[in-house]
This record gives C-alpha cells, sequence and structure tokens, in this order.
C-alpha cells in the first residue's frame, strides 16, 4: 500500500550561515566540513516549519461561468520555528543582526598555527586552564571566528595556548594559519544591540533530517513579523520565535533539497 520508511519523524537540525556560505552537495559530510561558517541553531521548541505559498488569481470571461485559466501572481517561500536556547546569538538571528560585544580585557595580537593547532599572544597572557577568550579581527585562521566565546584548553608556556569551543572539550583543530588583531580575556559579560534600521542582514538556513537522510538549504532570508518572548510560569518556557522568508538569489533558486536515493 505504501512505503513505510518514506514517512518522516522527528524536528531535524537547523543551522544558520552568511549568505553565499559552500551549500552541502551530499548527505554525509557535516556542515562544519563543508564550511565552518553554517553554525548550529540548538534546541527548538516545537521543532520546524517549512511553507511554500503560491498565489494565484483567475481570468475569466463572460462566455464561460469557469475560470479560463489560472495564473500563479506570486510565490512566497519560508522556514518558522522558535528557538529554545535564549543566547545573544539567537537573539540577533531573530533581528537580523545587531551588535555583539563581548566584555573583556585586552592581552595582545595574536598569530595561529594550524600545524600545531597553537595560538601565540604578543605578550605573556596570564591565562589558565577554562578561562574563556575571544579574538579580535581575523586574517586566516579558520574556523575561530572573530567575537566568539572560546576556553583555554592548554597553556604548554607564557605566550601559548590552544582553545576548544567547550569547557574541557577537545582542541579547536586549526585549518588555516592566521593571525588576530586582539586576543582577550573574556570577562562573563555579553552585551547585545539591534541593528539599525535599514542595516539587517540576510541569512542562509540548512536544515537536516534526523535520519540523516534529507538535507535543505535555504539560500537567503530574512527574519519577519514580531518576536515576542514570553516569561510564563515553569514549565513553560521561553522561546525566540522565527519566521524566515526567502528573497531572490541571482542566478539561483530559493531554496535547494537533497535526498538520499531511496527517496526519489
Amino acid at each position: 500500500m505504501g512505503t513505510a520508511e518514506n514517512v518522516k519523524l522527528g524536528p531535524g537540525l537547523i543551522y544558520l550561515a552568511p549568505v553565499g556560505t559552500p551549500e552541502p552537495v551530499d548527505l554525509v559530510t557535516p556542515w562544519a566540513t563543508v564550511s565552518p561558517l553554517w553554525t548550529p541553531l540548538g534546541y527548538t521548541d516545537e521543532g520546524s516549519a517549512s511553507k511554500y505559498t503560491i498565489s494565484s488569481d483567475t481570468v475569466e470571461v463572460a462566455e464561460e461561468l469557469l475560470p479560463i485559466r489560472s495564473e500563479v501572481t506570486g510565490v512566497d517561500v519560508s522556514l518558522a520555528f522558535a528557538a529554545a536556547e535564549i543566547t545573544a546569538k539567537n537573539l540577533s538571528r531573530a533581528l537580523n543582526g545587531g551588535t555583539i560585544v563581548t566584555q573583556a580585557t585586552l592581552i595582545g595580537t595574536a598569530t595561529i598555527v594550524a600545524a600545531t593547532d597553537v595560538i601565540t599572544s604578543s605578550v605573556a597572557h596570564s591565562l589558565a586552564i577554562g578561562d574563556k577568550v575571544v579574538f579580535g579581527t581575523m586574517t586566516g585562521g579558520a574556523p575561530i571566528v572573530a567575537g566568539t566565546v572560546y576556553y583555554v584548553l592548554t597553556v604548554p608556556s607564557s605566550t601559548t595556548l590552544t582553545i576548544s569551543a567547550t569547557l574541557g572539550g577537545i582542541v579547536l583543530p586549526i585549518t588555516v594559519d592566521g593571525s588576530s588583531l586582539s586576543i582577550s580575556k573574556a570577562l562573563g559579560v555579553v552585551k547585545f544591540e539591534p541593528p539599525a534600521p535599514g542595516t539587517e542582514v540576510r541569512t542562509a538556513i540548512g536544515w537536516e533530517s534526523q535520519d540523516h537522510f534529507e538535507r535543505w538549504v535555504w539560500r537567503k532570508c530574512l527574519n519577519t513579523g514580531d518576536v515576542e518572548i514570553s516569561r510564563k510560569k515553569a514549565p513553560d518556557k521561553s522561546t525566540i520565535p522565527m519566521e524566515f522568508h526567502s528573497e531572490v538569489v541571482t542566478n539561483q533558486k530559493p531554496f535547494m533539497a537533497l535526498f538520499d536515493s531511496a527517496f526519489a
């Protein structure tokens, strides 16, 4: 009567990246390997809902009761979800930009060596394992991202260190030699301010099914509508609602989808 395996369950995983970031071409290469710019959204409230809305109107003539034709007058492509993690980064995503500034104490400049994953500061850093660090404007140094908080993993000397993306995690594998105009010790406070009207930033959104047999990419999106954060009695949780709508992408379709051949 049908193919049971084609019936899909689960909310899927959401990733975001700047418009124009390389897209996956298969179902197995990790998103971070496709490009380190793809970053996971994290938990959502009830998963996500994608929608393709076709607007149309009828062409009528006096001699016929039925329309003689229906014409497509517009298309709207959207993806809606509510982030369940209340973070400055998710607030920035919901408001299409803004500034996130990590309050920090400047140490100096930094050089980054991919072959050893070692970062060298221009002066003694006085950092300890577990301290938070943040980098300024980067030249190379991927996948390190300016403004992102990292954790000191090891301190080989007074001017060298390795870092991890999480506290006590594994060493962050540096893929490109680079440098940073600043390395600072994060003080544990992050300040967010919304974007000025007219400076909103579009984003690309990726989605992967939990069975890893499906991947989608919406190539250029803007969050629209209200961003209402409710604070209620437990067990109700606070969320950041987002509804992204696709815009025209030069010489490309608004989205693409990859399926395992079993789901053709």
